[in-house]
C-alpha cells in the first residue's frame, strides 16, 4: 500500500469495506459506513469553507464515530482540522474558533452528545452518506492544528504536518506489534494528541478502534474493555492509576487487555508496581513526547529489570533515541550534553518536529531552533541519560522554584509523598501568603478515604527523606485532585480549592 498521505489511505480502505473498524457507545462502524460518512463531511466542509481563508477547520469533537468521520472528511477535503473538545467552556471554544478566523465550527458530535451553548455550530444532516467524493481537494502541508490544553496561559495551536505523523507511525512499528485480534481502546479526548495517535494508528495499520466513555469510572471502563474486546490502551497515568484497587484485579484480568501505554505525565512507581504484580500478562509501556513533536517520541517496555528502581520509588526510563526519533540533552545555551547522568533539557530533532505555533512567531522562536542543521524543539522537560543511553525524566523547568535561596524541584517532593502507603496522588505548589512571604504547600488525595492523614507523622517521615526546606508547610487533603479534560493534574484548580478551604 502506497502511504504517501492519509487521504489516499482513506480511499484505499474501501477494499476492506465490510470490516468493523470503529465502535462507540451507539454504533459499530464498518470501513464502508465510516468512509461514506466522511465523504459527506468532506463535501459539507468544501461547501461551507471554500470561500473562507482559514488555517484549519474547527471541529467540535466528542466520544462518537461522528468525530472520526468529521476529521477524515477534513483530510479528504484537503483542509487541516482543529479538534476542539465539546466539554470545554463555550467561551474558550469561541476564543479558539475566533483565533482561526472562522465564524462557526463543524459539529462532530452524536445527536445525543451535549453541544456547547451560545455558539454557531454547523451540523451535517443525520445519517447522510455519500458513496464517493471526487471534488478536487486543496493541497496543504499541515495535517492538523492542535491547541495545547492545560490550566495556565493562552492555548497555543501546534501545526503538525502529514510528514510528522507518517514519521511517528513508521517509528511506532519498532515497538507496537499489532495483530489481527487487536482493538485499541481510546480513553482520551480527540482534542488531545494521545487520541490522535489512536486515530492515525487505526487509519495507518487498520487496527479497530473502540471509543471508551465514562473514563473516570473503573467499573464502567472495565465493562467497555470487556464488551469491545479491547487489547491495548494508550492514556495518561491517572487513567491507569484508578484501577489500583483490589476490586479491579479480577475484572481486568478477565478481559483481553494485553498492553497499556502510559504517557503525558509521570506514572507513579507505586502504581506501576501494582500493575506488574497483579496483571503479569499485561505489558506496560512508559512513553514520552510533547504535542509539538508529533505526539510521542520515545517508548520503554517495563520489565523485571526495572523492578529494583520501581521498588525504590524511582521513575522508569522513557526509552532511547532512535534514527526516526532523535533525542538529545542540551544546556541553557542549546549546547549538547554528552556526559552520562548529567541533567539537561530534553530536545527532539528531525522529522518529528512540528511546524511551529500558529500565528505566534515569538513563541515559536523561543522553543524551536536548529541543531546540527536539523529542526529541533526544546521540550522544557529535564532529564539525564544513563550509561546504556536510556533517558530518564526528573522534572520540568517550570517545576523548579527558588525559596529562601534554595532551588527546589516540586516534582521530587511529589514523588516522595506519592510513595507513602495511603497517598494516591499529590500536588505540591508555592502559595503566596503576602508580597514578602510564600510557603510550600501540598494537596493530597488519599487511597483509602476512610483513613485520616496523620499530618504530624507524615511531616516527620518527610524530614527523614528530604531537606527541611523541602518539607511543605501545609498538608491538605482533597476529596479528589482535579484533572484537566486530558487527565493531567489541574494545578490551577488545586490552588483555587486550597485557598477557598484552608483555615
Amino acid at each position: 500500500m502506497n502511504k504517501k498521505n492519509f487521504s489516499d489511505i482513506i480511499h484505499q480502505k474501501l477494499t476492506l469495506s465490510e470490516k468493523i473498524i470503529l465502535k462507540d457507545g451507539w454504533n459499530d462502524w464498518t470501513w464502508k459506513n465510516l468512509i461514506f460518512r466522511s465523504f459527506a463531511y468532506a463535501e459539507f466542509i468544501k461547501n461551507n469553507y471554500s470561500d473562507v481563508d482559514i488555517p484549519a477547520i474547527p471541529i467540535i469533537v466528542g466520544r462518537s464515530g461522528e468525530s472520526i468521520a468529521a476529521m477524515m472528511g477534513s483530510i479528504l477535503a484537503g483542509y487541516p482540522f482543529a479538534p476542539i473538545s465539546h466539554t470545554q467552556p463555550s467561551v474558550r471554544i469561541k476564543n479558539i474558533i475566533d483565533s482561526l478566523n472562522a465564524s462557526h465550527a463543524i459539529s462532530g458530535l452524536h445527536s445525543l452528545e451535549q453541544k456547547p451553548e451560545k455558539l454557531e455550530i454547523l451540523e451535517l444532516s443525520k445519517n447522510k452518506l455519500l458513496q464517493k467524493f471526487s471534488s478536487q481537494s486543496k493541497k496543504s502541508k499541515i495535517l492538523y492544528l492542535l491547541f495545547t490544553s492545560g490550566s495556565t496561559g493562552k492555548p497555543k495551536g501546534v501545526l503538525c504536518s502529514t510528514n510528522n505523523i507518517m514519521n511517528t507511525m513508521n517509528w511506532s512499528k519498532k515497538y507496537l506489534d499489532w495483530n489481527k485480534s487487536d482493538v485499541i481502546g481510546c480513553a482520551t479526548q480527540f482534542s488531545f494528541d494521545i487520541s490522535l495517535f489512536d486515530f492515525f494508528t487505526m487509519l495507518y495499520f487498520d487496527v479497530p478502534l473502540a471509543i471508551l466513555d465514562k473514563i473516570s469510572s473503573p467499573q464502567e471502563v472495565t465493562k467497555q474493555i470487556s464488551t469491545f474486546k479491547v487489547s491495548s490502551i494508550f492514556s495518561v497515568p491517572a487513567f491507569f492509576s484508578q484501577f489500583t484497587t483490589k476490586s479491579s484485579i479480577k475484572n481486568i484480568s478477565e478481559t483481553k487487555l494485553r498492553r497499556i501505554i502510559a504517557g503525558g505525565d509521570f506514572f507513579s512507581p507505586k502504581h506501576i508496581h501494582f500493575w506488574m504484580k497483579n496483571f503479569p500478562k499485561i505489558s506496560i509501556y512508559n512513553v514520552w513526547g510533547p504535542t509539538e513533536t508529533s505526539i510521542v517520541n520515545s517508548m520503554h517496555k517495563i520489565t523485571k529489570r526495572d523492578i529494583k528502581k520501581i521498588e525504590k520509588g524511582q521513575y522508569t526510563s522513557i526509552g532511547k533515541s532512535t534514527l526516526l526519533m532523535q533525542l538529545v540533552l542540551v544546556n541553557s545555551k542549546n549546547e549538547l550534553i554528552s556526559k552520562h547522568n548529567e541533567i539537561g533539557e530534553l530536545a527532539v530533532l528531525g522529522k518529528s518536529v512540528s511546524m511551529g505555533y500558529y500565528n505566534s512567531p515569538s513563541e515559536t522562536e523561543k522553543k524551536y531552533f536548529m541543531f546540527n542543521k536539523k529542526p529541533a524543539f526544546k521540550t522544557g522537560d529535564l532529564g539525564y541519560k544513563d550509561k546504556n543511553d536510556n533517558f530518564y525524566l526528573v522534572g520540568r523547568n517550570d517545576n523548579i522554584v527558588k525559596m529562601h535561596g534554595y532551588r527546589i524541584d516540586l516534582n521530587e517532593i511529589e514523588k516522595t509523598l506519592n510513595n507513602f502507603s495511603n497517598v494516591y496522588a499529590t500536588s505540591v505548589f508555592v502559595n503566596k501568603i503576602s508580597n514578602a512571604h510564600s510557603e510550600l504547600w501540598a494537596a493530597l488525595e488519599l487511597q483509602n478515604k476512610n483513613v485520616k492523614l496523620n499530618v504530624f507523622e507524615t511531616k516527620k517521615k518527610l524530614r527523614k527523606l528530604l531537606p527541611s526546606y523541602m518539607v511543605p508547610k501545609r498538608l491538605l487533603v482533597m476529596p479528589k485532585l482535579p484533572l484537566t479534560i486530558n487527565g493531567k493534574l489541574d494545578k490551577k484548580e488545586v490552588l483555587k480549592y486550597v485557598r477557598q478551604n484552608a483555615i
